[in-house]
């Protein structure tokens, strides 16, 4: 990760600078820092990952630039031979070549999960550069006199945090659709997935270099032309995140996406013993009376592609525990982390995003064919024989999404969920709202995906978390280039018969176990269980602290008399199941603990 300040005018920044570089080390790191010219920094990385800090940063003073760099180039090869590069040149380096060929708009040719600073100071001129989909974070605050810029945001809005700076926008994901451009303190600013930042005579621009929304449908793709090729990127996306440097392994689930990445990832390090595949799904066996259990099809997966299984062994110590820890909400994945920390990986596959993509299901499939009028694949999918269906698909996949209208079962849902929220905070974000929910193809449904911006949030933390642990993550089925084939596929090709996702069924054929491939189940009940079952076990712990967290100004958004009111009537009858109590105490106590860490001095 990298971090740092620039004096933009002659007054110095480094007034704040000691405890902004203080709040990015953590334990068993190795930092390098960096003075040059106004700017002041430095990278830091796990002494867990095999990388030097050396790798990530270049500086000429006789051409008066610098460059940092967090993440990876993965086009290397194309790169270097397109533009004759040769000899040993870290990424950081290579981007400064390219930027010197090709000007401010270089990233559009690198395909990578990266965030770039580039700093002229001679010009006064600095670039901020954040990667396609977001995999790497990349915040910063300006105020005309110093510029300041973390791949770490948290630690960067920790040090500009203030009552008056508060924004909850943030924290209210736990409740309803928010704005996931926003940042918990205002004047902090998220450089956008497929964006970079110019800062210049104190001006701040934003650039967007990626337009996939100027991709359209190749009506001319056939079903053998597109497994094709679809395969050979899917293989060449895993294959560019494979690095000999690092012990691999994966997140496995008997779902088609991890499963695909993972078989992927396990034969390109065929000779890796043992390869290990960490999964959500609890460890314990007392949940055999589900009709319904992912842990075979994870240990029939394993056992096929040779991995090593590992699963959860969360339980109530680790979620009272990582809630004191505001690190990372996902505490499934934390538990991931260190499991994977113990066994000395230090790099994980994940099958995330893929459902965004290639592997996305019907929404927008049947409202193409029918206004295509593709009728005879559309009655296929919808026969006239079954009349209920066809009512259903017509009026909830084609009709409400096209008038932009929620079906009652999503307005239920969103009432549900921001019931204990105050009436100024409940509505959700119209924007987002009408991007995830509402469409008029399948393609508008996929660009509101992107355009969402919730993909990268949970990378955020992920990828902030995960250095810290000397974890690395990779996500190849969010490769620009598969999510740029994705928008040229017709939907025609993208179900057989009565089923969705095809492109990866069809990828998986021998990677996959068929009782994967061809699985139409959705979420796994065994680890839903143990995930409520922790919930309610901490229940009691988490509701003896509502009256401090009403004390907290910062979760003033939540109505607590309700909230109490829920709470007893939680206590006073133990069968009470669909009001989600214990689970929401849990996410607010983590509110609570984050709010308390970014107000601590």
């Amino acid at each position: 990760m990298f971090y740092g300040c620039i004096s933009i005018r002659p007054e110095p920044c480094h007034n704040l600078f000691d405890r902004f570089e203080k709040l990015h080390h953590f334990e068993d790191s190795s930092q390098e820092g960096i003075n040059f010219f106004d700017f002041k920094g430095g990278i830091i990385l796990s002494t867990r990952l095999p990388l030097d800090t050396g790798d990530f940063f270049y500086m000429n003073e006789s051409e008066g630039i610098l460059v940092l760099l967090s993440g990876f180039i993965y086009n290397r090869p194309e790169i270097n031979s397109r533009f004759n590069i040769s000899g040993k040149v870290n990424d950081a380096e290579l981007a400064c070549r390219l930027f010197g060929l090709l000007g401010d708009d270089f990233v559009k040719i690198i395909n990578g999960d990266f965030s770039i600073l580039i700093y002229q100071p001679l010009s006064k001129k600095v670039l901020l550069y954040r990667d396609h989909l977001g995999v790497v974070p990349l915040a910063y605050s300006y105020d005309k006199s110093s510029l300041w810029f973390s791949s770490d945001i948290y630690a960067l809005c920790k040090v500009f945090y203030s009552d008056e700076r508060y924004d909850p926008e943030p924290f209210l994901a736990t409740f309803r659709m928010i704005d996931n451009t926003v940042l918990p303190v205002r004047g902090v600013k998220r450089v956008p997935p497929a964006h970079y930042a110019t800062i210049k005579e104190g001006v701040v621009l934003n650039h967007k270099y990626w337009y996939p929304e100027k991709i359209y449908t190749d009506n001319t793709l056939d079903r053998e032309s597109l497994i094709k090729e679809m395969k050979d990127l899917v293989s060449n996306a895993v294959g560019r995140r494979c690095d000999p440097r690092f012990n691999p392994g994966a997140h496995v689930s008997g779902g088609l996406d991890c499963g695909v990445v993972s078989g992927l990832a396990r034969r390109k390090y065929a000779s890796e013993n043992p390869f290990y595949g960490f999964s959500w799904s609890p460890a314990s066996d007392n949940d055999e009376t589900e009709d319904f259990d992912e842990r075979k099809l994870v240990r029939d997966h394993c056992e096929l592609n040779s991995i090593s299984a590992v699963f959860s062994s969360y339980d109530h110590a680790d979620c009272l525990r990582y809630s004191t820890t505001p690190v990372n909400p996902f505490y499934h994945e934390q538990k991931v982390q260190e499991e994977a920390a113990g066994r000395k990986v230090n790099l994980l596959f994940s099958g995330y995003g893929g459902d965004e993509f290639i592997s996305k299901g019907d929404r927008g499939i049947d409202t193409d064919l029918l206004f295509r009028l593709d009728l005879k694949s559309f009655f296929a999918r919808n026969p006239l024989s079954q009349p209920g269906q066809l009512a259903k698909t017509l009026l909830y996949k084609i009709l409400l999404p096209y008038l932009n209208i929620p079906d009652s079962s999503v307005r239920k849902a969103y009432n549900s969920s921001s019931a204990y929220l105050k009436d100024s905070f409940r509505a959700s974000n119209r924007d987002n709202f009408r991007r995830f929910y509402f469409y008029k193809s399948r393609r508008q449904l996929h660009l509101g995906f992107l355009y969402c911006y919730y993909l990268p949030v949970r990378m955020e933390y992920w990828h902030i978390s995960g250095q810290r642990t000397g974890i690395e993550y990779r996500y190849p089925l969010l490769d620009k280039d598969i999510v740029e084939y994705v928008l040229k596929v017709p939907s025609r090709l993208m179900f057989s018969g009565r089923y969705s996702r095809i492109i990866l069924r069809e990828i998986g054929e021998g990677i996959l176990p068929e009782s994967v491939r061809w699985r139409t189940r959705g979420s796994d009940p065994v680890t839903e269980k143990m995930a409520k079952n922790v919930a309610k076990l901490c229940f009691s712990d988490f509701a003896s602290q509502v009256d401090i967290f009403k004390e907290n100004s910062a979760l003033s958004f939540l109505d607590f008399e309700l909230l109490g009111k829920a709470i007893r009537n939680k206590e006073n009858n133990s069968t009470v199941e669909d009001i989600g109590i214990p689970e929401l105490l849990t996410r607010i106590k983590f509110l609570h603990e984050l709010t308390k860490w970014y107000r601590a001095q």
